[in-house]
């Protein structure tokens, strides 16, 4: 859109914090620079993360939820770091999720001067399992995923290492097995976390790994 009167331009992309503002020739540097925004449940709980690379003017973010993508209320308020130019991660725990239900979020930014930008909107689905349902173990190769009984059908596997990012994402499926090895000879030197998902819910579990 354009302004006569004060001779600017604005591009805006909603879809992240990505706006551009172009004044007299100049860029003006993004307000803040979201790299990563991720949740992930942990048990009935859901743990929402983002890692800014630069803030400018950034006052606060407002967490938001939603059961159908289109309502959303306010989870959480957390302070921004106003100016930075490094790498900050900021973690909510949401412990009022929906259970049994798809939870959809979003960031609003919010600068000090009031101007707002609305991030893109993540989903998560918590059908807990039993947190003995599983058992992580590790061997010089892979990782291995141990079920406390034998299972059937479809499983999916997904690693996150420290910064939300998934490195693994894999499928199996079988009649009645109770192993699943994951070969880690790609990964580093990291905390990560696994999620396990079956037809009957799904499950996370930490692990580090040293190399």
């Amino acid at each position: 859109t354009s302004d006569v009167s004060h001779t600017y331009y604005e591009i805006t992309d909603v879809i992240g914090f990505s706006k551009f503002i172009f004044y007299k020739g100049t860029a003006t540097p993004l307000p803040v620079n979201l790299i990563s925004f991720s949740a992930h449940c942990q048990n009935s709980d859901v743990t929402i993360d983002w890692i800014t690379a630069t803030e400018l003017n950034n006052n606060y973010f407002i967490l938001e939820r939603s059961n159908d993508a289109v309502l959303f209320s306010e989870v959480a308020k957390i302070n921004g770091a106003g100016n930075s130019n490094t790498m900050i991660s900021y973690q909510f725990v949401d412990k009022n999720v929906i259970s049994q239900a798809v939870n959809y979020y979003r960031l609003k930014q919010v600068d000090f001067d009031g101007k707002t930008t609305t991030s893109e909107i993540i989903a998560v689905q918590c059908n807990s399992l039993n947190e003995n349902f599983l058992r992580i173990g590790s061997s010089e190769n892979y990782i291995s995923l141990l079920f406390n009984s034998p299972i059937s059908g479809k499983v999916n596997v997904q690693i996150f290492d420290k910064i939300g990012r998934c490195v693994i994402s894999k499928q199996y499926e079988g009649d009645d097995f109770s192993t699943i090895l994951v070969d880690k000879q790609n990964l580093t030197t990291c905390i990560y976390t696994i999620l396990v998902t079956t037809a009957n819910g799904n499950l996370t579990k930490k692990i580090a790994l040293v190399k």
